[in-house]
């Protein structure tokens, strides 16, 4: 409200007597009512905020570390403002200290983040030990490991080996690349020696000593070659890949085996056949005392747990403590779970067979970490820009020779990429789920002997595969899940590689940005990867949400559709 004294204003300025303001003031006073309001731009409210909110920004980056320019950086950005220097650190983490922060918006493509080769291999520079004596490895084991030009210990190794030969049940998780295999096998045949010298093992047939599980063919096939280093100790494995278990099932035999490998769906195949023929059990648990699940991620997903958890069910083998009054002590068979990713869901899988405080957990320093030997490259582009990026990745690696991985989401993507190197007149090879195992074999084959220096694949070969001569992995379709990120990228880098390679990854969809933020996040504030799972099962359900959300869309914009016509067609009646 505004209030105007006009008459007491004048003659406040003409000077006139106190008798005179006095007769004055006693006049009526009339004010004068107005809506009028006082109001600020909104551009100036924003710039005023935009202001505030830089000078804040300004103050915690003065107040955080800078790090040591004078390094390369760990992380290298297109827009150089965003580099990340050894010795960063961050109070106040937030989407303007990240390259990737506004990728979700459309104008963002073209952009792209390395992370940068910053420490060496930590398998071996983590590793406890220097030598296999130092782990008290029996004499003949060290020598054929030194005749296989296995001379020192990793990480892995070093850590695991020991801890195994307490027979305890064991979750075993270590990172990519770093002799997993070689872990669990040293042990393993540790115990068989020592078995067959105090002649402990019955002579039956198919009554093995192990069974080691793998999810895939190739890996089956890589345990079962790295079993040959030890091939002069007379161990007797056998592998149930290309067995006809339905051929003549009343006399099938492995004879004496002391090891089988084995996929989930062979092996529980084999176990069925018993019941259905009525037929006495042919695999005979009485040697039984190691089971292995290799690649413990994936057979414990919600796809193949229940297969595992029956095929231990089956064998009738007892995986409790033999003495339960005693705390420590070692069960009458002992489950191994190995892997380069554990989810949290690993230990509710298992309660049908163990309780979580009967099985201990054995995780190296570098697991579920960014590898920091291997440069790891993000590109932001649409999906029309993606196959101009691959065809110059390719050419770039043939020119010079280089090893090449492609990774891809779904089958029918892995046959498109085919057909469009042939075009450009290019050969690749191929391996999916939909190809025979002989065809897998072979192109896996020539892949290894630099027959054709690349292929394309889904992830049947990103679980376990020592594919130490691979130089360059190209994720033309960005990973769904954490887990498959890690074991893409452990195709490189390995212990057995010539040189730690690199890593490209194709970022497009939104989702794909969430996870490539979350990743440069990690390795800014040098943490594990969060939210390492693999959870088919959600998934699953998501896409099936997703399928009925776009139904519902279709049905309602049909129903308009029809409501449309119907009004048409009664106007023009």
């Amino acid at each position: 409200m505004i209030v105007c004294y006009r008459r007491l204003f004048s003659a406040l300025i003409k000077n006139h007597n106190q008798a005179f303001l006095i007769n004055l003031a006693s006049y009526r006073i009339n004010p004068i009512e107005t809506n009028n309001q006082i109001t600020v731009p909104h551009s100036m409210i924003k710039n005023i905020e935009r202001q505030r909110a830089k000078k804040i920004y300004k103050k915690e980056q003065e107040e955080d570390p800078s790090g040591d320019r004078s390094q390369s950086p760990v992380i290298a950005c297109k827009r150089s403002g965003f580099n990340h220097y050894p010795g960063r650190q961050y109070r106040h983490m937030t989407e303007k200290n990240v390259a990737s922060g506004a990728w979700q918006h459309r104008l963002s493509k073209g952009d792209f983040f390395t992370i940068d080769h910053h420490f060496k291999n930590p398998s071996w520079t983590q590793s406890t030990v220097q030598t296999f004596e130092q782990l008290d490895c029996k004499p003949e084991l060290i020598e054929m490991l030194k005749k296989a030009n296995i001379q020192n210990p990793t990480s892995t190794q070093s850590r695991v080996i020991p801890e195994l030969r307490k027979g305890r049940h064991m979750i075993v998780a270590a990172e990519t690349g770093g002799g997993k295999t070689l872990a669990y096998l040293v042990p393993l045949i540790e115990s068989l020696l020592h078995w067959k010298s105090s002649n402990r093992i019955i002579q039956v047939e198919n009554a093995p000593f192990a069974i080691i599980l793998a999810p895939t063919r190739e890996l089956v096939a890589q345990i079962e070659n790295m079993l040959q280093v030890f091939n002069q100790l007379n161990i007797r494995t056998r592998s149930l890949i290309g067995i006809n278990t339905d051929k003549d099932p009343l006399n099938f035999t492995l004879g004496e085996v002391d090891i089988i490998i084995s996929t989930p769906g062979i092996l529980l195949r084999l176990l069925r056949q018993d019941e259905h023929f009525g037929i006495q059990r042919r695999l005979i648990g009485s040697n039984l005392r190691h089971v292995i699940v290799d690649e413990a991620d994936t057979l414990l997903d919600i796809t193949f747990s229940p297969a595992v958890v029956e095929i231990i069910r089956r064998l009738e083998v007892d995986v409790q403590p033999i003495n339960d009054l005693e705390h420590n002590a070692s069960p009458a068979v002992q489950l191994i779970f190995v892997s380069a990713t554990i989810p949290t869901t690993t230990e509710e899988s298992l309660k049908e067979l163990i309780s979580a405080d009967q099985i201990d957990k054995m995780l190296t320093p570098s697991v579920h970490r960014i590898m920091p030997h291997v440069p790891q490259k993000f590109y932001r582009i649409g999906n029309q820009q993606k196959l101009g990026l691959l065809l110059k990745l390719v050419k770039y690696d043939i020119e010079k020779k280089h090893s090449c991985l492609i990774f891809c989401n779904k089958t029918k993507t892995v046959k498109f990429l085919q057909q469009f190197f042939r075009d450009q007149r290019i050969e690749i090879l191929v391996m999916h789920s939909q190809m025979t195992d002989t065809k897998r074999a072979k192109n896996l084959e020539q892949f290894r002997n630099g027959d054709n220096k690349i292929m394309c694949a889904t992830d049947i070969i990103s679980r376990g595969v020592d594919t130490y001569w691979v130089e360059h992995v190209i994720q033309f379709d960005f990973p769904h899940f954490m887990s498959d990120y890690i074991h893409r990228t452990g195709r490189v880098g390995r212990i057995g590689s010539k040189n730690p390679g690199k890593v490209s990854n194709f970022v497009s969809r939104p989702s794909e940005v969430t996870l490539a933020q979350k990743i440069e996040v990690t390795a800014r504030i040098n943490k594990k990867l969060s939210g390492v799972n693999n959870d088919i099962k959600t998934q699953l359900a998501l896409h099936a949400q997703q399928r009925e959300q776009k139904q519902e869309k279709l049905n309602d914009r049909q129903a308009r559709e029809d409501l449309c016509k119907e009004v048409i067609r009664s106007a023009m009646v």
